[in-house]
């Protein structure tokens, strides 16, 4: 399923597919999810791990993104597996 989201740190269109949501695959995203949002001090391999789990991003792309762009696309996840609104500003 394709996502196009707007960057925050350049404004461009992020576009990205998350695989085939099963139960399974959105227990371990969820997990990821909650480790990484919890983890003291913040580290970046873990919201890179949920970006793997979910989408069908490669690490070429993944390197072409900015950190605050990966854990955009981390939590636009989270919202569209758990079928919340996005928040509007």
């Amino acid at each position: 399923m394709e996502q196009k989201i707007k960057s925050t740190s350049t404004g461009k269109d992020l576009i990205y597919n998350l695989k085939e949501i099963t139960m399974p695959l959105r227990e371990e995203f969820m997990d990821a999810y909650m480790l990484a949002e919890s983890s003291e001090p913040q580290k970046f391999s873990l919201w890179v791990n949920c970006v793997r789990i979910v989408t069908t991003l490669t690490d070429d792309d993944l390197l072409k993104l900015t950190d605050i762009e990966i854990v955009q696309v981390a939590v636009d996840s989270l919202l569209v597996i758990n079928n919340k609104k996005k928040v509007k500003k």
